[in-house]
């Protein structure tokens, strides 16, 4: 049987889930115009860094931000579920959560849970360590004064767009450049932690799109992101072509 036959044991129609991330842009492209907290131009890169991305690409989208700011930065889980990566400069240490959610806020509740998770962790840091939390979404106050009272940083997509723009990624050049740095971590990750010979891209990149498959039903409702199915290559590629722009460079 085909790959592309195989599409049809799907449990979720594939056009469904393009679907429900479409209606998941347009609810948000409403929202921040309603709102009236963006340009135009800010509204589109905030989609493109929150959908064009999987999550872990994202995290390190952050860790070329902070790499361009001086800092040494590692991608592994530190001590921590909660933490994504460790930045280090000048003697000082960075913890910070990434949280690409299409979700428009982070609630009070998010905020306490994550409090909560790394409480005991934030109250034993040294004077040399400082926690963050940084998404793509709008931090409400409420959430804010969880946050101050526990001493965790914040920032929120106004701040992270700040951050973009100071490095050029609104432009396509930069925003190549940075799509670039995210292939070549990510296969370095793949070569590393599964003994993937560097020299078999073939391999490398079967491996890297399996995970991005993974990975994008993030954005996707419990019922159906924790479904067994699974994405041939063919769809895979119409998913690509929709959602993942620059994939000829990765």
């Amino acid at each position: 049987m085909s790959k592309i036959e195989n599409v049809s044991q799907l449990q979720i129609p594939f056009s469904n889930i393009l679907e429900i991330l479409e209606e998941k842009k347009q609810k948000r492209i409403r929202l921040l115009r309603w709102k009236s907290w963006f340009t135009d131009t800010q509204i589109l890169f905030l989609l493109k860094i929150t959908f064009d991305l999987t999550d872990k690409d994202f995290e390190y989208l952050v860790a070329y931000l902070l790499e361009k700011e001086g800092y040494n930065v590692f991608t592994f889980e530190t001590f921590h579920k909660w933490i994504d990566l460790e930045a280090r400069r000048n003697g000082k240490t960075l913890y910070i959560q990434c949280k690409q959610f299409s979700n428009a806020y982070i609630t009070n509740k998010k905020a306490g849970a994550f409090c909560g998770q790394i409480n005991k962790r934030i109250q034993s840091s040294v004077e040399n360590e400082s926690f963050y939390y940084l998404t793509t979404s709008y931090i409400t106050p409420d959430a804010r004064e969880i946050f101050d009272r526990d001493n965790v940083k914040m920032i929120s997509n106004k701040e992270l767009l700040e951050k973009c723009k100071k490095q050029g990624l609104f432009t396509d050049e930069w925003w190549k450049n940075l799509i670039t740095y995210i292939r070549e971590k990510r296969v370095q990750e793949i070569v590393k932690t599964r003994k993937i010979w560097s020299s078999n891209y073939g391999e490398i990149k079967k491996s890297l799109r399996t995970q991005r498959i993974n990975e994008f039903k993030h954005h996707l409702p419990i019922s159906i992101r924790n479904s067994k199915s699974s994405i041939s290559y063919f769809e895979h590629s119409k998913f690509l072509n929709s959602f993942f722009q620059y994939w000829d460079l990765v």
